[in-house]
């Protein structure tokens, strides 16, 4: 009994579908995945600037509430 290989056509479109699985699922886990890290920014008080590693200026207090100073910040 000899088992039948796929055609390249068949294959070109299995491949085509698959290719769109993988984009729908990076969408949907690259959504949660930036939730989550807006989430822990809020949480942590971190601003975009720490965030891309450039530092604020002269610590900007008017930044945060009340104030406060990410305790991230370079001194």
């Amino acid at each position: 009994m000899e088992i039948e290989k796929p055609s390249l056509k068949e294959l070109l479109l299995q491949r085509q579908t698959l290719q769109q699985q993988v984009s729908a699922a990076r969408q949907r886990e690259a959504e949660v995945v930036l939730a989550d890290i807006v989430r822990k920014m809020h949480e942590y008080e971190i601003s975009f600037a720490e965030l891309m590693g450039r530092e604020r200026e002269s610590e900007k207090a008017h930044e945060r509430p009340c104030g406060q100073v990410s305790r991230f910040a370079k001194r």
